[in-house]
């Protein structure tokens, strides 16, 4: 997913990303909320899995594929599901900072450190 840019719309963007089979959408015109979430997605791509690929001779299709879902699933979503504990832990009404840390390390390990 895309916004809807003139260099993400362009001829050479989308023919390219046909011929790899890549189906191309675009976020909602004038949805700016969208186009942050893509751009910051974008971003992170940009600098942790191109900067692990850097270097790397053999570069193709199949091992960039393999390599961004290795980072989606090692640490994309490692952070967004550890955010999600904290910002829950955190919500929770009449707990201490202390309780609020024990229950995200239950959550997160299973044992509480001391």
């Amino acid at each position: 997913m895309t916004d809807n840019g003139a260099a993400m719309l362009a001829e050479e963007t989308t023919a390219g990303l046909l011929a790899l089979g890549v189906l191309h959408q675009t976020t909602l015109p004038y949805s700016p909320y969208q186009n942050a979430k893509q751009e910051t997605f974008w971003a992170r791509i940009e600098g942790r899995v191109m900067a692990m690929l850097e270097g790397e001779t053999n570069l193709t299709l199949e091992l960039l594929n393999q390599a961004i879902h290795a980072w989606i699933e090692r640490e994309y979503h490692q952070r967004a599901s550890f955010r999600d504990r904290r910002h829950a832990a955190q919500a929770l009404p009449g707990r201490s900072r202390r309780a609020a840390r024990v229950s995200l390390q239950r959550c997160t390990t299973g044992r509480v450190s001391h």
